[in-house]
């Protein structure tokens, strides 16, 4: 008896989670990419660009170090931006983006103190993370939650600025699998929020008019950085 589209739906999932097929007919994938194979560092930006401005993502390519401060003033100004929430990464740390922003007369949110900091997360002007990592085939970001990276910097600012550098791209989403397996064996679990981030939020109604920022940031930045504009030691 041939099995219905639920039945085989569900046992496509059982079969991703490693229980056994239940029917014969079902064939058992192979198991995937078992390294991260990372795009090379000096790889050309382009077909990452070009995918992330087709979703209406804003690039920033940041060749050297000394750089990097002008392109987060000009983003700062762009969006008249007072108010921030900052993930303490090591990446954004190395390149002083809080002290940038302080000296842009930038108020910092306080995310280490629980009350209230959704309201104010929801009320800020800008978030800025870190990408583990970009899809080049589709410019979608993945960022992860954990402590002091709230999932509320990507998600709650209509602004959004990921920092990312050259050596943290893949070509496919297959991909992600040796990531998140590098991650479950180092750390005994996965992160509590991992996101796959593709352009601005955007939504459609009945009539297929498109909304940006509906349900979360209306304008995504992606700030790139070179090998050369890597601080060292990242």
């Amino acid at each position: 008896m041939s099995l219905s589209s639920r039945e085989k739906i569900l046992s496509a999932v059982e079969l991703a989670l490693g229980f056994p097929p239940k029917d014969p007919s079902l064939i058992q994938p192979g198991p995937g990419p078992q390294q991260v194979a990372w795009v090379p560092a000096q790889e050309p930006w382009e077909p990452l660009q070009k995918e992330l401005e087709a979703l209406s993502a804003r690039f920033h390519r940041v060749e050297t170090l000394e750089q990097f401060p002008a392109v987060l003033e000009g983003i700062l100004k762009d969006h008249q931006v007072k108010s921030s929430l900052c993930w303490e990464h090591p990446l954004l740390e190395k390149l002083r983006v809080k002290k940038l922003l302080r000296e842009a007369n930038v108020e910092l949110i306080d995310f280490t103190e629980p009350l209230g900091f959704v309201q104010k997360a929801a009320g800020v002007d800008l978030g800025i993370t870190a990408a583990e990592c970009a899809i080049v085939e589709s410019g979608a970001l993945m960022v992860r939650a954990s402590e002091g990276w709230p999932r509320a910097a990507s998600l709650l600012p209509p602004v959004h600025v990921a920092v990312l550098t050259a050596r943290q791209r893949i070509r496919s989403v297959g991909e992600l699998v040796p990531i998140w397996r590098e991650w479950l064996s180092s750390q005994g679990l996965l992160p509590s929020g991992i996101h796959l981030i593709t352009g601005p939020s955007r939504t459609a109604d009945i009539e297929l008019t498109l909304v940006l920022g509906a349900h979360g940031p209306k304008v995504l930045h992606v700030v790139a950085l070179d090998e050369k504009a890597i601080p060292e030691d990242t």
